[in-house]
């Protein structure tokens, strides 16, 4: 009797077992279901079936992968190894390999990607042992990779293809899963090798499923080589295998692909037809589809691409009511945070409560990448309403949450926002620059917590590799420099401003680079180094007015006004030497200190040659009239001046630069020359070419070649984001730049 119970109890333990192992990858009321199955087994089992109720338990835990909530990944990470000793105790070899597989990526997550190719050696090593051929090309795909995390992409091509070829010889249904793993990798690396491989895995299928997956894998790699014909053609023959073998959402998933393909390729109309045909098919599946998410970003980006920002808003609405009638938690949480980002541009209350819903939506959804992204729009859209305490908190809130997901470039940008907006408060609790009171406890509070989180974000681009915003740097530079222009440390905050000048113009950004000009001006004001702050503000002038900035423009000429006024400050003696603060800084680049009386006086004329013949001029000739020129306005001789040496680098100076173009232009008749042309072309080589072209073509460019304007990342955050400090205090040196 005592058997058959046993034996019954031991059926009952299989079948909750093999739910909850089949509910891995399943919905979130699916396996919290199948985990309290597990749980069951685990409390009421002992030996083999309790380390398999374990295993149950890990890969639900970790189910959702690197965006699992860190105690989900501790607790399963706990279950395996737990699981794992159970194995040594019952020196069953094959059940500790499973164990060490369910540990890689857990190890990997929570300690670090080390840890986890030490544990995939080991369990590779069982395997072998126990000649299980599946589970030793499981093992290889997880350490292809954690070798891309270790950047080591040759070694995770190579484990790749030993798995492929392990899955090809066994004929597994996986084949196909390592095959479009394996072409991503390459996709980066030889995207021609991507192509064959594509290709040949197409011939090779004779099963027309496996023809339509392995069709997906080619049209992604021929829209990656932005071969969108061929993408085109063999996405028909595609389309055509799943009509006939009634796929829809394989269908629906090609023409997204497609549709894509059509955005890059800049025909948005046909891209948006496309969409919607492939939306129209969708809507009739129920339940969770990734391509669902994949159709209404392409649509909204389609609409946007052609400036139909309402009609791109009433998409995303749209597909929000459809996630949610379909009880898609993740689905609602991509929506609802896409509903936000485009209402930002319209209504910021609006925006305000979407990104909060949203927020809470994917928390719901335990979707803690897009719940990251919401709390950080939430901060941005606090500090458009220049709610600043509000949007410092939800900034550092983004900040935690992405630190747990790894995510350090997230985590500077939050970094960042934080910096901004408690200058900002602290300006808003009465924090002033030079004020004879000190300031209250709640802006000394602030401006702290501002050149933490400045400081902290600091610290991480030094170890970070800002790939896809490497403004950042400059941007945290700024704000620490506005805190500390507020607590009266000039000097810091000016070494600060020399860095961000350097990084902005490398980047080629003029905008922010102009700004932090403007913002060097008023700690050059504050520290009576008047003529250098009049030099720093007609370079951003310049750049201002290159980037068609009208408002940074303006601002920038009041300043100029302002400082050029006779009680702006006292005239010097007339055989005194204007006094020169230690360390000349980086928009000065060695250039002599120019009195206000020099600055604003009418520019003389400079001794040079007569004008140009241009009818009949040759590149040696412009050469030559561009040095003599060069030389004129910085006062050295025709050979010191290298060719390829930057003239700001050769001791000219802003003033000197404007006077160069204008003596250029009445020396070579009929070519029109910009007014940023000293900083477009920065040597005699680059500004000869660029004549010589003109002179040809009889016309110039708007725009240098070479250079850019950056479009950030961030968000617009519109006039608040403006770093220069306004000086148009006219009472006394204070500043109240918020």
């Amino acid at each position: 009797m005592a058997q058959e119970r046993n034996n019954f109890k031991g059926a009952d333990h299989e079948l909750l077992l093999s739910r909850a192992e089949a509910a891995v990858g399943g919905d979130d009321r699916t396996k919290e279901d199948a985990i309290r199955a597990a749980e069951q087994v685990r409390r009421s089992s002992s030996g083999y079936m309790k380390a398999r109720a374990l295993l149950a338990l890990a890969a639900l835990r970790m189910d959702r992968g690197e965006d699992s909530f860190t105690a989900d990944l501790e607790l399963g990470l706990q279950h395996a190894r737990e699981a794992r000793e159970l194995a040594k105790e019952l020196k069953d070899p094959r059940l500790e390999a499973r164990c060490l597989v369910a540990m890689i990526d857990g190890e990997g997550w929570l300690t670090s990607p080390d840890d986890a190719m030490q544990v995939a050696d080991e369990a590779l090593d069982l395997c072998l042992d126990v000649q299980d051929r599946a589970m030793e090309a499981d093992t290889l795909c997880r350490m292809a990779e954690w070798n891309v995390k270790l950047g080591d992409h040759s070694r995770a091509v190579s484990d790749l293809e030993d798995s492929l070829e392990i899955y090809e010889q066994l004929e597994s249904p996986q084949e196909l899963r390592v095959l479009q793993r394996l072409l991503r990798l390459l996709q980066n690396l030889d995207v021609r090798q991507a192509k064959r491989r594509a290709e040949a895995a197409l011939r090779k299928q004779s099963d027309k499923l496996a023809r339509i997956d392995a069709t997906k894998m080619l049209v992604e790699v021929l829209l990656k080589m932005g071969s969108l014909q061929e993408a085109v053609s063999a996405s028909v023959d595609g389309i055509n295998l799943c009509k006939e073998l009634g796929r829809p959402a394989a269908q629906a998933g090609l023409m997204i692909q497609v549709s894509r393909g059509r955005l890059q390729a800049g025909d948005a109309k046909k891209a948006v037809a496309v969409g919607e045909e492939a939306w129209r098919i969708l809507q009739k599946i129920t339940g969770p589809n990734d391509d669902k998410v994949q159709a209404m970003q392409l649509l909204c980006d389609a609409k946007l691409s052609l400036g139909e920002e309402q009609e791109a808003l009433e998409y995303a609405e749209d597909f929000r009511d459809h996630f949610e009638s379909v009880q898609d938690a993740g689905g609602l949480a991509k929506a609802s945070l896409l509903c936000a980002q485009l209402q930002l541009q319209q209504d910021l209350d609006s925006a305000l409560d979407l990104a909060l819903r949203a927020a809470d939506a994917c928390r719901k959804g335990r979707r803690r990448r897009e719940e990251a992204a919401a709390v950080k729009l939430c901060s941005e859209v606090l500090w458009k309403k220049a709610e600043h305490k509000a949007a410092m908190a939800q900034a550092e809130k983004a900040r935690a949450l992405f630190r747990d997901l790894e995510d350090m470039e997230e985590e500077i940008a939050c970094c960042y926002l934080a910096a901004e907006n408690a200058v900002r408060l602290a300006a808003q609790e009465g924090a002033r620059a030079k004020s004879n009171e000190p300031a209250p406890r709640e802006a000394r509070v602030a401006l702290e917590k501002s050149l933490k989180a400045a400081e902290a974000g600091l610290k991480m681009t030094r170890i970070a590799s800002l790939m896809r915003a490497p403004e950042l740097h400059g941007q945290l530079l700024c704000a620490k420099a506005q805190a500390l222009t507020v607590q009266g440390r000039f000097e810091a905050a000016l070494t600060c401003l020399d860095e961000a000048v350097l990084r902005f113009r490398e980047l080629g950004d003029y905008q922010l680079e102009a700004n932090g000009l403007m913002l060097a001006s008023d700690n050059l004001r504050f520290l009576k180094r008047l003529p250098e702050a009049v030099e720093a503000l007609e370079e951003g002038l310049l750049l201002y007015q290159h980037c068609s900035d009208e408002e940074g423009e303006q601002r920038a000429q009041e300043m100029l006004k302002q400082l050029r006024a006779p009680t702006a400050r006292p005239q010097p003696a007339p055989d005194a030497k204007p006094e020169v603060a230690p360390g000349i800084p980086v928009w000065q680049q060695a250039a002599e200190v120019v009195p206000e009386a020099a600055a604003t006086a009418v520019r003389p004329s400079l001794p040079s040659g007569p004008a140009l013949d241009m009818a009949r001029v040759t590149p040696e000739l412009v050469m030559a009239k561009v040095r003599e020129v060069a030389a004129a306005v910085t006062g050295t001789e025709n050979d010191e001046i290298h060719l390829e040496t930057p003239l700001m680098e050769a001791g000219m100076t802003s003033q000197a630069a404007v006077m160069m173009r204008d003596q250029l232009s009445k020396d070579l008749p009929g070519i029109r020359l910009p007014a940023t042309l000293v900083f477009d072309y920065p040597s005699i080589t680059e500004m000869s070419e660029m004549i010589v072209v003109a002179t040809n073509a009889q016309a110039i460019k708007a725009s240098p070649p070479g250079r850019r304007r950056w479009k950030s990342d961030l968000p617009d955050l519109g006039d608040l984001d403006r770093i220069g400090l306004d000086s148009s205090d006219e009472e006394d040196e204070k500043s109240d730049h918020w």
